[in-house]
């Protein structure tokens, strides 16, 4: 715990490792550089804790949100990427100073696959469904840029530049500047929310927060 609240300190919070692994040496390839593909897979692929619902309403919360990201991620990857994106692991966890998070890294397994993460923050389930879409589709965009070489983030991930804010708007998503975070806010357009809309993706339960207004969405 402490290890990582020191590198916690350090970087923002979704490149701060799940796991950490022991090994005596880095092994190193021929130019002396870290060899990635010789590091030892990790027995243990997340370490988050699950929270068990409380009750029956936060269990139906949990299980009928999944079911709509999880449907929203085939729809959202289908319409702007011509389902190019493998399957991952889509969460609902804490997500501490994020409305969510995709890992650089593959953190969990099935069986033999080893598959990457995209965290919806659980706190901020009460926004509208069309924010919280555009959360998952902005983390979509990272995969994205990952998959296919583009440096869209820098200064440790914290800071979006404007190879994202290409991607993201050429997926009918707004965004725009903030200090220190770059081209980070996001909001869902006229043109998003339609496709919502065409595709059936609404909250299945009244979660909202009264008095909540739909504001933006961004990292």
């Amino acid at each position: 715990d402490r290890l990582h609240d020191f590198i916690a300190e350090t970087i923002t919070d979704f490149m701060v490792p799940t796991i950490y692994v022991q090994i005596e040496e880095m092994p190193l390839t021929p130019n002396g550089k870290i060899d990635r593909k010789a590091l030892p897979e990790p027995e243990i692929l997340t370490t988050e804790a699950y929270v068990e619902p409380e009750n029956e309403y936060e269990r139906q919360i949990a299980e009928s949100m999944q079911e709509v990201l999880e449907y929203g991620f085939e729809t959202l990857n289908k319409v702007y990427f011509g389902s190019a994106l493998p399957p991952l692991v889509i969460t609902i966890m804490n997500s501490k100073g994020a409305y969510g998070h995709f890992t650089v890294g593959k953190v969990w397994r099935a069986e033999a696959e080893h598959l990457h993460e995209i965290n919806i923050s659980a706190e901020h389930l009460y926004r509208p469904i069309e924010n919280i879409m555009a959360t998952l589709l902005h983390e979509m965009v990272h995969y994205y840029c990952q998959l296919n070489g583009i440096a869209d983030t820098s200064k440790n991930g914290r800071y979006h530049n404007k190879n994202f804010k290409r991607e993201a708007e050429l997926r009918d998503l707004s965004i725009s500047y903030q200090q220190y975070i770059g081209y980070s806010v996001t909001k869902p357009t006229d043109a998003f929310i339609t496709v919502l809309k065409t595709h059936g993706i609404e909250k299945p339960l009244d979660i909202n927060r009264d008095g909540e207004q739909s504001g933006f969405s961004g990292l």
